[in-house]
């Protein structure tokens, strides 16, 4: 008889569609890198897509909110997730679909997301193609491209020989559709403040991460050779903004809510709409991307997707984070244990890290 159960099991796990279920985790620019590979695994293992945004992070009543964001990609429903005989992997997500990822892992007991030793067993591994189990869950804080290239198959196999940024660029600009919500306020933006040549300059300094002074210096000599430039600035930080609109000419920013206490404004608790403040930013991320150049740090994920979202030449990108010319690999260990070494290299900066750990919700 229990051979009988397990056997007419298989075959209904058979005879159903298998999902991917992509959770959301941390801001924009990581959960949106996560979304992208998900796109490519999905295609390699004929699954179909079902994107969990539930977290408080940006909703603020524990709905849904992707479909707010984006109109591309295309979402399963949620409700699919309903049925209780759905096989999942990994088998700690049985039972707990629901719940977003840091609430989830910090009620098992997990210390960081981010910490590799950590978050792994809270996904799929992305390398593996064979998994049987109705669900798959996987999430993941940046995109992984690289560690499934080999796989590459089918419609993708032309992308084997591609760059890694080209095909971020592919993905980003033909898949990902921002919905009327964003678009709307995008083009009022731009045919009211948008004039040639345009540069915009990302700035997340909420956690002390970019290099301003750095910034600063490649926009003054852009501006020698385009003093007549108009600046696009989208920054997390009020001072900033209020410094940049003083030492340059013809600075435009959106309108949006900071924190006020100055810690980064999609973890804040002191924020009254979640899903306003993530609109916001998607706004200013697609601004970025339709500037004529584009200066950012790579240590914020969120310039990095706006890159990939532009038509921009890559000539005219400036990237100034520090470490970028070492190996991928070392540039996320780096990410990884970025608090543990920002306090000890740079201590003045320390409490930084502490005042946002205080702001964090979710």
């Amino acid at each position: 008889m229990h051979s009988n159960k397990l056997a007419d099991h298989e075959r209904a796990s058979n005879s159903r569609e298998r999902i991917l279920l992509v959770k959301g985790t941390s801001g924009l620019g990581n959960r949106m890198q996560s979304v992208a590979t998900a796109l490519v695994y999905a295609r390699l293992t004929s699954r179909r897509m079902v994107i969990d945004w539930r977290d408080p992070i940006y909703s603020n009543d524990g709905g849904n909110v992707f479909g707010k964001y984006f109109t591309r990609p295309d979402s399963g429903s949620l409700e699919d997730l309903n049925d209780s005989s759905l096989s999942v992997t990994p088998a700690i997500w049985t039972g707990n679909l629901d719940e977003p990822v840091l609430g989830f892992m910090r009620r098992i007991g997990t210390s960081s997301q981010f910490d590799p030793g950590t978050w792994r067993p809270y996904t799929i591994d992305h390398r593996r193609l064979e998994y049987r189990e109705d669900v798959a869950v996987f999430w993941a804080p940046f995109e992984l491209i690289d560690d499934i290239r080999t796989r590459f198959a089918g419609e993708l196999a032309p992308w084997r020989n591609r760059s890694r940024r080209d095909i971020l660029r592919s993905i980003f600009r033909q898949e990902f559709a921002p919905a009327a919500a964003v678009t709307e306020r995008v083009e009022s933006f731009q045919a009211a403040e948008f004039r040639t040549p345009m540069i915009g300059v990302h700035i997340r300094f909420s956690d002390r991460r970019c290099r301003l002074r750095a910034i600063e210096i490649r926009l003054s000599k852009l501006l020698k050779r385009h003093p007549e430039a108009t600046i696009f600035l989208a920054t997390d930080n009020l001072e900033v903004q209020r410094k940049f609109q003083s030492g340059f000419a013809n600075v435009k920013s959106t309108q949006k809510w900071f924190s006020p206490a100055g810690g980064t404004i999609h973890r804040s608790k002191l924020a009254a709409d979640r899903t306003e403040n993530g609109i916001a930013a998607l706004v200013d991320m697609y601004l970025l991307s339709r500037c004529d150049y584009l200066i950012i740090d790579e240590h914020s994920s969120f310039g990095l997707v706006a890159a990939w979202l532009s038509d921009i030449p890559w000539s005219r990108i400036y990237n100034v984070q520090l470490i970028r010319v070492l190996p991928l690999k070392v540039r996320r260990l780096a990410w990884y244990y970025r608090g543990w070494l920002t306090s000890r290299v740079f201590p003045k900066n320390a409490g930084w890290t502490v005042l946002d750990e205080r702001e964090q919700s979710g």
